[in-house]
C-alpha cells in the first residue's frame, strides 16, 4: 500500500517565503534531467521513522512513527538549504547526504532523540564508525563504500548538527573516528630547496600586499609580485566578468598588466582597433566601467574585493604558518589562541602562543620571533575580517551561509588555483610537503636526530623512522614517484603519432547535436578518429560519450556549458581513479581521456581569451559541487553504488 500526506511545495530558491508547516513541506529545485525538469527534496517524509516501509506496513503504524522531536532539526536542515549558496544540484546534493543519515538512524534499534544534542552527537558518532566500516570492505560486497564519498557524507553531516546546534562544525568532528581518504593519486616529486625558498618569499609578498591593501586601507589595484619577477596587478575577482556575449573584451586580464588603467588611445592600440572603429564605443564603455569600479572599491574600505582578498590572505597566512611550524593541515585548521607569550630556548627565543586540538590531544605549535610580526598581521587581518563576530579560530573564513569556520581544503584549492593563474611559473606546495619539508630539515641540521625531529613534530619515532631516516627510501621514492609520473605520458604518447591535436571550436550557433562533452557536427554520425590518434587510442563509437572527445567530428563550444561539461566529466573521472587497483591500466583507459580534455580546455583558452578566467571560475564552481547535469546524475548513481572514490 501507499502512504499518502498532504503536501506543500515551494521552490528552493524561495527563502523569503514563511513556513509553518515542516511535515507538509516538500522543497523543489531545478534539474534537467527530472521529470518537468525538477527534482523534489521532501523534507515533510523525514519527520516519519518508518517512512521507507510503506509497502510493508499500514497507514496507522506510518502516522505512529511520526517524531515531533525532530521538528527543530528539520526546520534547521530546511533553512541550511534555503541559505545554501551555488546550485540547486549542489543542494540537492546536501539534502541527500542528510538523509542518508536519517536513513540510517530510522534503521537502529535505538531510538535517537533528535531534538537533544547529546543523543544526536551519540548518533552522530556511531554513523561515523558504520561509514569507516563500510570503507574497510571489498570491493566485491554490495556495502562496500568509497573512502572519499564516505568522508563527504560524513562532513556534510557534521555541518548540519553543528549549525543545529549552534557549534563549530570542528567541536562535531572531533567527537568521532574520521573516515581517512584513500587517495591512489601519482606520488609527487621532492621539491628542491630554492623552490621552496622561492614559493614561501612569494606567498609572502602576495600576503603583505593584501594586508596593505585590507588591514592599511590601501589604494586597489594591489600589485602582486613572484620572486619570479612575474607582477600582476589585482582589479577584481576572476569570475566578474561581463555576461553580454557582445562585449568583446577582457577588461580583468587586461588591465592586470597595468598599475592603472591605461588611457583610451592606448587601449585602442593594445586591442588593435581603429580610432574609428565600431567597437570603439564598446572598448570606451568597458574603460569607464572599470574606472567607477576602481573608484568605488577605493572609496568603501569594507568593500566585498576587500573582503575577498582578505579571505585570500588568511588562507595564505595559514600556509605561512604551516611553512614555519611544520605543523599539520588539521592542527592549523583548528588552531585557537593561547597563552600568546614569547619563550626563552637553547637557540634564542620562540612564540608559544597557540594551540590546536588534532588527534584527540592538544598541541602548541612553535615558531621563531622572527616569524612573530608576520603573526601579528595575520591577526590584524583576521580582526578586519571577522569584525566583532566570536570566532575561536585563528584562521577562520565564512563558509556558504556566511558562518565562521576553518579553512576547508576546497578554499585551499581554490588559493591553488589563484596562484596558478597569476604565477604560472610558481612552483604550489602542499600543507604535507611544507610539513615534510620542516621534518627533513630538522633531520639533517640535527645530524639524523630522530628523537628531536619527534618531539619537535609532534609525532612517533616509528614516523620518523619511516618517513625521514633513510637516504635510500628518498632515492627509491624518487624512483618510484618518477615511474607514476611518466605513466601518464608512456600511456598518451601511445595514443597519437602528434603532440598536440587540434580540436574544432564553435563560437557561434551553429546546427549541431550538442552531448555531455560538447557537440558533433555530423548529421549522419560515422565516428572514425581525428587525424593524429593511433589505434591505440579510445574508438568513438557514439555510445561512450567521454570517447566522442577523439573523433573528428567532435567540435566544443567556445561557452560556459561546454567548459562545465568537460570540467564536469574531469571531476567525475578524478573521484573514480581512487578506486582504481590497477593505475597501468586505469591511465590507458582513462588518464588518456584527462589528458584530452586538458588539451581541449587549453585551446579553448588559447583561442579565446575572454574565456580563460570563465574556465577558471567554473572549475571552482564544479570543484564546489555544481556539475553538469547529465555528470552529476552519473555522479550521484556512483554513489549510490559505492563506487565514488
Amino acid at each position: 500500500m501507499n502512504f499518502r500526506r498532504s503536501q506543500l511545495f515551494l521552490h528552493i530558491a524561495d527563502s523569503n517565503r514563511q513556513i509553518i508547516e515542516h511535515e507538509r513541506l516538500v522543497l523543489a529545485c531545478k534539474d534537467k534531467t527530472a521529470a518537468f525538469s525538477f527534482k523534489t527534496l521532501d523534507i515533510g517524509t523525514l519527520f516519519f521513522r518508518k517512512r521507507e516501509l510503506y509497502e510493508t506496513v499500514s497507514e496507522n503504524e506510518i502516522s505512529a512513527s511520526f517524531d515531533e522531536k525532530r521538528r527543530y532539526f528539520l526546520q534547521c536542515l530546511t533553512d541550511y538549504l534555503l541559505q545554501m549558496s551555488g546550485s540547486d544540484l549542489s543542494k540537492g546534493l546536501f539534502y541527500y547526504t542528510s538523509k542518508t543519515f536519517l536513513d540510517w538512524i530510522d534503521s537502529q534499534n535505538k531510538n535517537f532523540d533528535l531534538s537533544n544534542k547529546d543523543s544526536v552527537i551519540d548518533a552522530y558518532r556511531r554513523y561515523s564508525k558504520y561509514l569507516v566500516d563500510r570503507t574497510l570492505l571489498t570491493d566485491t560486497e554490495e556495502e562496500s563504500l568509497a573512502a572519499h564519498t564516505a568522508k563527504q557524507y560524513q562532513r556534510n553531516v557534521a555541518k548540519l548538527i553543528a549549525y543545529v546546534f549552534d557549534c563549530h562544525e570542528i567541536d562535531i568532528v572531533s567527537q568521532a573516528m574520521q573516515v581517512q581518504s584513500q587517495r591512489y593519486d601519482v606520488p609527487i616529486l621532492p621539491i628542491a630547496e630554492e623552490d621552496h625558498q622561492k614559493t614561501y618569499a612569494t606567498l609572502l609578498n602576495v600576503f603583505l600586499e593584501i594586508h596593505r591593501i585590507v588591514v592599511q586601507e590601501g589604494n586597489f589595484p594591489a600589485h602582486f609580485q613572484s620572486v619570479n619577477e612575474e607582477d600582476f596587478y589585482f582589479y577584481s575577482g576572476f569570475h566578474h566578468q561581463t555576461e553580454k556575449q557582445h562585449i568583446q573584451f577582457d577588461i580583468q586580464s587586461y588591465l592586470a598588466k597595468y598599475s592603472s588603467i591605461p588611457t583610451l588611445s592606448k587601449m585602442l592600440a593594445d586591442f588593435e582597433l581603429e580610432e574609428d572603429s565600431e567597437y570603439r564605443k564598446r572598448l570606451r564603455e568597458n574603460r569607464n566601467q572599470a574606472i567607477r569600479n576602481l573608484e568605488e572599491r577605493n572609496k568603501d574600505k569594507r568593500h566585498m574585493e576587500r573582503e575577498r582578498l582578505a579571505s585570500y590572505g588568511l588562507c595564505i597566512g595559514m600556509l605561512l604558518f604551516i611553512a614555519k611550524t611544520g605543523a599539520n593541515l588539521d592542527t592549523a585548521q583548528q588552531l585557537q589562541f593561547d597563552t600568546m607569550e614569547i619563550l626563552p630556548s637553547t637557540q634564542g627565543r620562540r612564540f608559544s602562543g597557540t594551540k590546536s586540538r588534532a588527534g584527540g590531544k592538544t598541541v602548541h605549535p612553535e615558531f621563531g620571533v622572527k616569524f612573530e610580526p608576520i603573526f601579528r598581521k595575520i591577526l590584524e587581518l583576521r580582526a578586519w575580517y571577522i569584525q566583532d563576530e566570536p570566532c575561536d579560530f585563528i584562521f577562520p573564513l565564512r563558509n556558504e551561509i556566511q558562518q565562521l569556520g576553518p579553512v576547508s581544503y576546497g578554499r585551499l584549492q581554490l588559493i591553488k588555483k589563484f596562484f596558478q593563474r597569476i604565477f604560472p611559473k610558481m612552483v604550489w606546495i602542499t600543507p604535507q610537503q611544507w610539513r615534510k619539508h620542516v621534518s627533513s630539515q630538522y633531520v639533517q641540521l640535527s645530524d639524523g636526530d630522530l628523537l628531536l625531529e619527534a618531539e619537535k613534530m609532534g609525532h612517533s619515532l616509528d614516523t620518523a623512522k619511516k618517513n625521514y631516516s633513510r637516504t635510500s627510501f628518498k632515492d627509491a621514492s624518487q624512483q618510484i614517484s618518477q615511474f607514476f609520473h611518466e605513466l601518464r605520458d608512456i600511456a598518451v604518447a601511445k595514443t597519437r603519432t602528434v603532440e598536440r591535436i587540434a580540436v574544432q571550436t564553435l563560437d557561434e550557433a551553429v546546427d549541431v547535436q550538442t552531448l555531455p562533452v560538447g557537440a558533433c557536427v555530423t548529421a549522419t554520425p560515422q565516428p572514425k578518429k581525428a587525424l593524429g590518434f593511433t589505434t591505440q587510442a579510445p574508438s568513438p563509437n557514439c555510445q561512450q560519450f567521454e570517447h566522442c572527445l577523439f573523433c573528428q567530428h567532435y567540435a566544443v563550444h567556445a561557452d560556459d556549458e561546454d567548459v562545465r561539461k568537460l570540467l564536469s566529466l574531469k571531476s567525475l573521472l578524478g573521484y573514480v581513479k581512487q578506486k582504481a587497483t590497477d593505475l597501468i591500466k586505469w591511465e590507458q583507459q582513462f588518464g588518456v581521456v584527462l589528458h584530452r580534455i586538458d588539451e581541449v580546455l587549453n585551446e579553448l583558452s588559447d583561442t579565446y581569451e575572454n574565456l580563460r578566467d570563465r574556465i577558471f571560475s567554473i572549475q571552482e564552481e564544479v570543484e564546489s559541487g555544481d556539475l553538469d547535469a547529465y555528470w552529476l546524475n552519473h555522479f550521484e548513481l556512483l554513489i549510490d553504488l559505492g563506487w565514488i572514490s
